[in-house]
């Protein structure tokens, strides 16, 4: 992964993010080391203040253009189902409402993507 690359991902990730409309989040996007050597990109929000922020795992190698922008899709849907995911924490098990909001995702994907 490079800086290039970083600077595609995160303009993919405004991209998307100006499609759904999040303007109301103050959305910063790094370029870091995740600990999951298998997780490409991570997002974490706090929607009570407003802010979400997305990680770009710099151990990751060999991602095309087009996987950038799929990536930057998905957690940008993250991002827009945040809400309904901490609602819905509140009263299941956040496995099964993770597994649930990535269907969710994977249909979106092959839906707009595709």
């Amino acid at each position: 992964m490079n800086k290039a690359q970083f600077k595609l991902f995160k303009k993919h990730v405004k991209k998307w993010r100006d499609c759904f409309g999040l303007n109301q989040y103050r959305l910063t996007v790094e370029f870091d080391k995740i600990e999951d050597a298998d997780t490409a990109a991570e997002t974490g929000m706090d929607a009570q203040n407003g802010l979400a922020h997305i990680t770009l795992n710099k151990n990751c190698y060999g991602l095309s253009d087009k996987f950038l922008n799929e990536l930057a899709f998905h957690e940008v849907v993250e991002m827009l189902l945040n809400p309904l995911r901490s609602m819905a924490n509140r009263h299941y098990n956040w496995q099964i409402v993770d597994k649930e909001i990535h269907k969710i995702i994977r249909t979106l994907e092959n839906v707009v993507l595709k």
